[in-house]
């Protein structure tokens, strides 16, 4: 017996061995106490503009034994949590991020997520049969794919990637083992996606079980005789209603165990931009075109973003990559030649793999519009190309079929066999490493947070101006300086120096790094009527030769509403409204950052007797801010109301406020208006703040179109804005249930052996 256990675990270990091998060479210039992973956009990067900086005031918050519900220094205020993707409620960014600093941490996450995502799928592919070897370069294949190197920059799908397989894994067990306690698995995998961030990736793999589902279950319902005794009759009706309550009590438990998350985001998306763009052509992005499919075979056919060598005003490369490498491509279709879609699995997989490259093409085929307008939680999604997960993960899994029919086919000699298979993952190895080297670098993450003279400058003239606090900063003019600094650099592999000449601009989000609030939230998810004002300021602006430019009044308009007081720009402004107080040389070639002040700036909290009212209901739109807001006295001295409150002020004067103290989840005003009036206060109106007049409870105010607003009766009067989150308290009950009532359902059925098909 021990003779033959021991081949037994020195195969396990010499598997173990090359797992952490693999990790390591993809990984290794991620173990860094300094250095991040680095990839740019279409106009800056998701790494360094929205994951890192989040992810290092997540770590100040929770050392600070609190989470991030609501962050002032994030577009004039942003509930966090609802957005979804920041992966706060994570067991994983919880760990990391509570007891490591935030470069290690961020680094952790990565390697880990990408380590389970091998672990898991090497199980996928075990539980099919395939052999040591084949299960190994298959599931290399998958983690280490394009489409998840590509892809590093959005930390929230990698950090939810490694739990399709577990997932798909669980269901699978069911079914071939009849025996559905292995559902369990599955409810874990889906509940772990929602809570790192990835709600998309959530609805791509429940897509991909709803479809595995139906596919074993009606193929096992064929397989049931026709019952003649009563007995017989029995077991075929457990066998067609176990497995349909299993899925549902499933995925029912999966949305429970995440609904901490779940709930806030559901509530968040009420009022977001998504909410208010549900068009199918939203969805689609920017749609993959069939000349694409050439990149499953040669990923750098058109060129590669990295190099600054590929067009991202015709397609994002990162969107449309999925090379899952050469030789796993030639090994499916070999796969398919010799099995000729005789065999169940391979058939199945085959099939998922054709309908998920359909929907990736979005609109040249129907199925993604029907995902759209049928299906819901679809109407969440934006690029449809994220299906090829699917697509990447049905090729691994045949390449896997293919490599073993080759194996079979060398010999009888283990040894020969082995070396064959060893040949095959190096080759892999050396593919895809490749393509992750022309892909992926790092950039100076400690430089990031600490050498940033415009942040040091800009937090000296907000201390020594005595503007008290939410007053904020913004840049304009950066989607420009990202073209000049990619032309320059020669894309986000080359001159690092130049790179980091565009941090000196604190693009949007990367405020955070220094305690600044800005006016502008980096990405396209964000409260609607708020995004539509900060597109209005941050991209509407002429730009001549020479770096000169001009905002329009709306824009500086806007920007004074809010509190803006400083603003960062590469470009030349000449108008009115705005002094130019600090220029400073740059890495960039040809452009220096100038900071203007906008003159005379607003208070964050003020009171105004002017009302306007305008009904304008939740769809508002450009136009008719412009005509609200075109005028700069006008917009000063009177507040903008979406229906008459029939207030009656004067005839004394307004007065004035003042913010006392500030918390996340508390602003303190104290207001002095002989006259009444209406209380302005310049952060993001979010249907879970609260606001109490010397105690009482009032109704909150949408002022401004997108600000938070209260009515004063003539006083002194001490005001509290409290943020109160609701949903999450909602959430937090309904894992709770959810939890007692999986662990019940748990000992009743193992009790009674209803999850036994046996």
């Amino acid at each position: 017996m021990k003779n033959r256990l021991r081949p037994e675990i020195g195969l396990k270990l010499l598997l173990l061995l090359g797992m952490l091998f693999v990790l390591l060479l993809f990984t290794l210039p991620f173990w860094s106490s300094t250095r991040i992973p680095y990839q740019g956009d279409v106009i800056n990067s998701d790494v360094t503009e929205y994951n890192f900086p989040i992810k290092v005031f997540y770590a100040q918050s929770l050392r600070e034994g609190k989470l991030p519900f609501w962050v002032h220094e994030l577009g004039c205020g942003f509930p966090l949590l609802a957005e979804g993707q920041s992966g706060l409620l994570y067991p994983l960014n919880l760990l990391l991020y509570r007891f490591a600093s935030p470069i290690p941490a961020f680094n952790l996450s990565i390697i880990v997520s990408l380590a389970l995502c091998l672990l898991f799928s090497y199980l996928l592919f075990r539980e099919y049969e395939l052999s040591r070897g084949a299960s190994f370069f298959s599931s290399v294949a998958f983690t280490f794919s394009g489409y998840t190197m590509a892809r590093l920059k959005f930390n929230y799908l990698v950090l939810s990637l490694g739990w399709t397989p577990l997932a798909v894994l669980g269901l699978e067990k069911s079914f071939r083992h009849r025996n559905f306690a292995y559902i369990l698995l599955t409810v874990l995998a889906l509940s772990m996606q929602i809570l790192a961030g990835g709600p998309q990736l959530f609805m791509i793999t429940l897509s991909l079980l709803g479809f595995l589902f139906l596919w074993r279950y009606l193929t096992s319902l064929g397989r049931l005789r026709s019952p003649e005794e009563e007995t017989d009759r029995r077991a075929a009706r457990r066998a067609a209603v176990i497995p349909l309550l299993s899925i549902v009590i499933c995925v029912l438990l999966a949305l429970s165990l995440a609904g901490p998350q779940l709930v806030p985001m559901l509530k968040g998306y009420t009022v977001s931009d998504r909410a208010m763009n549900q068009t199918f052509d939203f969805s689609l992005g920017v749609s993959m075109q069939p000349r694409n499919l050439a990149m499953l075979f040669s990923p750098y056919q058109y060129g590669n973003p990295a190099r600054n060598t590929y067009d991202l005003h015709r397609d994002y490369f990162w969107e449309d990559i999925a090379y899952p490498g050469l030789l796993t491509s030639v090994l499916a279709l070999l796969a398919l030649f010799i099995f000729r879609l005789r065999d169940e699995t391979t058939l199945m997989w085959c099939a998922a793999g054709v309908l998920a490259l359909m929907i990736s093409l979005g609109a040249l085929t129907p199925f993604a519009e029907f995902l759209w307008r049928y299906i819901p939680g679809f109407r969440f999604f934006r690029f449809w190309q994220r299906f090829l997960v699917v697509m990447v993960l049905s090729l691994s899994y045949l390449a896997g079929k293919g490599l073993d029919a080759v194996l079979g086919r060398v010999g009888p000699g283990k040894l020969w066999r082995f070396s064959v298979a060893t040949l095959c993952i190096g080759v892999l190895l050396v593919d895809l490493g490749l393509f992750s080297y022309q892909q992926v670098t790092t950039i100076d993450a400690s430089r990031l947070m600490k050498d940033n003279p415009t942040a040091e400058a800009l937090k000296e003239r907000l201390e020594s101006g005595g503007s008290g606090p939410l007053q904020r900063v913004a840049m304009v003019g950066g989607e420009d300086l990202w073209k000049e600094v990619m032309r320059q650099s020669r894309g986000w592999l080359g001159d690092k120096d130049v790179l980091q000449g565009f941090f000196l601009f604190l693009p949007p989000n990367h405020n955070l790094l220094f305690g600044l609030s800005s006016f502008s939230q980096y990405g396209d998810y964000g409260i609607y009527r708020f995004k539509l004002l900060d597109d209005m300021a941050h991209y509407f602006y002429v730009r001549d030769e020479d770096w000169k430019g001009r905002l329009t009044d709306t824009a500086v308009n806007i920007l004074a509403l809010f509190g803006v007081r400083y603003l960062i720009s590469p470009l030349k402004l000449d108008q009115e409204g705005l002094r130019l107080v600090e220029v400073e040389d740059t890495p960039i070639r040809g452009v220096t950052l100038k900071i203007y002040e906008i003159e005379d700036p607003l208070p964050a909290a003020r009171m105004v007797q002017d009302v306007r009212v305008l009904e304008t209901g939740e769809s508002v739109g450009f136009s008719q801010i412009m005509e609200a807001l075109w005028n700069g006295e006008s917009s000063r001295n009177s507040v903008i109301l979406e229906e008459r409150l029939g207030e009656q002020f004067g005839p004394g004067s307004p007065g004035e406020a003042e913010i006392t103290y500030l918390s996340s989840a508390r602003i303190s005003v104290s207001a002095d208006t002989p006259g009444g009036g209406t209380l302005i206060l310049s952060s993001a109106y979010y249907p879970e703040w609260h606001v109490y007049v010397d105690g009482e409870e009032r109704e909150l105010l949408r002022v401004n179109f997108a600000a938070m607003g209260v009515v004063l009766g003539p006083g002194k009067h001490e005001v509290e804005f409290v943020f109160r989150p609701v949903s999450f308290y909602y959430g937090i009950f309904l894992s709770a249930a959810s939890i007692l009532l999986t662990a019940l359902l748990w000992i009743w059925t193992r009790k009674m052996g209803y999850l036994r098909l046996r």
